[in-house]
């Protein structure tokens, strides 16, 4: 084999993300960033509406086009405490996504980011099969439905820390900046 092509043909190695390591204290989840980040514990910040909303719509999108489920990661700074997503390389199949937690997705990263949890669509058909659609990284895992038989919520909320998996209600841990900013404006809005 020419040395020249054997570059181009081996897959480039994995940079992996550093997952979110969460602890429970009273009613309120503790983000721990990695050691090497050298940044102090803080309270898991609530998920904006916003970053929901924006996986939901692909997620359907690409529902409607390919008839396949997609995952997303659902990352965090840890030096200013902000949410984002992006979108992993993955498998998508008919029923479920699979994907790979690989830094070089994502060329603009911070380096205080962390893998702290999942937005994925899934095909479920009983309420068992929507407890065990989490991945089993810690985070924040939102599941949602687009087909199968169960008729549960459309979105299914969980929180994972350790070994505990723990389905929750979506407005204990997402926050509606969508009508924050309606009223932050709201001066300069005029109806008529």
């Amino acid at each position: 084999m020419d040395p020249h092509n054997l570059a181009q043909s081996t897959p480039a190695q994995p940079d992996p993300i550093d997952l979110v390591r969460l602890t429970r204290s009273e009613n309120r989840f503790l983000v721990h960033p990695p050691a090497h980040l050298r940044l102090p514990s803080f309270v898991l910040p609530p998920l904006p509406m916003s970053v929901t909303n924006r996986c939901l719509v692909m997620a359907q999108s690409f529902w409607a086009t390919h008839r396949r489920c997609i995952g997303f990661l659902l990352l965090m700074d840890c030096e200013n405490h902000r949410w984002g997503c992006g979108i992993p390389t993955q498998r998508c199949s008919a029923d479920a996504a699979c994907w790979n937690i690989n830094r070089r997705d994502f060329d603009e990263l911070p380096a205080s980011s962390v893998v702290a949890g999942s937005f994925q669509s899934r095909v479920v058909s009983n309420l068992e099969e929507l407890v065990d659609a989490p991945p089993p990284c810690p985070g924040l895992h939102l599941v949602h439905r687009v087909g199968g038989d169960y008729n549960g919520p459309e979105i299914a909320t969980f929180l994972r820390a350790g070994e505990i998996c723990l389905p929750i209600q979506p407005e204990v841990a997402l926050f509606d900046d969508w009508s924050a900013a309606l009223t932050d404006f709201q001066e300069r809005i005029q109806l008529l």
